[in-house]
């Protein structure tokens, strides 16, 4: 199809830096071309070096400017004409248009495929960086059926992500929603815990307080989860009143042994998320309920040198503001 070869050389120069081999190749500096300039500053690619001639190599693409590498190709191209399998020059270029319809025929119902492919989902970013409206409605409009399930995909998740801090929040209001109404279970995936904090750092939102609403349900679990907790901390920093939920959930929850509150400040990632407790609003009931408890052991330690550092000992059955620091 039109377009398909200029995808491919697309992709292969932000997958790997270089252009793709056989028919359809987009040539360029790395294939020891010369290059020249035409009357408008755009690069048109040269024959390829004769025999005998020298095969001078350019500096491989670093991996933090792929995606650069990604945009630069959309933006210079405009020169190209894809017929069939061969990428020829066109007469004349009409800058830009030409390869945005390319791009927008290419991806029409295939933007899940892609954004769940390893290297064209970074093609993807790349387009979004661009901000084109034309191809970002384009994308909003196929990601947001299976927004719920990219977000906690591998490769798409980074898309969703993308789409929801870089556009117009009025534009991604559907991608939201989809996220949201699919945090239970991404919370505590290791992908899809990024993209419900993407949700969160949109603090005035119906859909952070349900986010919150869900984490105080089974407060316990999700503090001490690898991923959830991050998701937790989150929220205490950005939602607000987030944090006296939390505080509050967390000292009246149940728990088999000791308290919940000590289960969470014991663990290997509970602890991190009451460290932040006391850090953005050290609440004095959460630090008598710390104080007065059982002695805080493993990574519980973390705990007792964040109240000695605040001022407040660790030392059971005394009041936290009528003893001095712990030894």
């Amino acid at each position: 199809a039109a377009g398909s070869a200029f995808l491919q050389a697309a992709l292969a120069l932000h997958s790997s830096g270089k252009p793709p081999d056989g028919a359809g190749a987009l040539r360029n500096q790395e294939q020891s071309e010369a290059v020249a300039s035409d009357d408008h500053g755009r690069k048109t690619a040269d024959t390829a070096p004769s025999a005998g001639e020298p095969n001078v190599q350019a500096e491989p693409v670093a991996a933090s400017s792929r995606q650069d590498s990604a945009c630069a190709a959309i933006a210079s191209a405009d020169n190209l004409e894809c017929a069939g399998e061969e990428v020829v020059p066109a007469s004349p270029p009409t800058p830009c248009e030409r390869v945005r319809t390319a791009l927008a025929s290419l991806l029409h119902g295939r933007v899940t495929e892609l954004v769940e492919d390893a290297a064209a989902n970074r093609l993807v970013q790349a387009i979004i960086a661009t901000g084109d409206p034309k191809l970002l409605d384009l994308l909003i409009r196929e990601v947001t059926p299976a927004a719920g399930r990219l977000a906690g995909h591998p490769y798409g998740c980074h898309v969703v992500q993308r789409i929801v801090r870089e556009c117009d929040p009025s534009v991604t209001a559907s991608i939201v929603a989809g996220v949201a109404a699919a945090h239970p279970a991404l919370l505590m995936e290791q992908h899809g815990n990024y993209s419900v904090q993407e949700v969160l750092l949109r603090p005035q939102s119906d859909y952070a307080q349900q986010v919150v609403e869900t984490l105080c349900l089974d407060i316990t679990a999700h503090c001490i989860h690898k991923h959830a907790s991050n998701v937790v901390e989150r929220a205490v920093r950005c939602v607000p009143s987030a944090a006296e939920r939390i505080t509050l959930a967390l000292i009246q929850a149940p728990a088999k042994k000791h308290s919940a509150l000590h289960d969470v400040a014991t663990s290997k990632f509970g602890n991190y998320v009451v460290q932040r407790l006391l850090q953005v609003a050290p609440d004095e009931q959460l630090i008598d309920a710390l104080c007065r408890g059982p002695k805080l052991l493993g990574f519980g330690k973390h705990i007792h040198t964040a109240l000695n550092r605040m001022g407040y000992a660790g030392n059971r059955g005394h009041s936290p503001r009528q003893t001095a620091k712990c030894e």
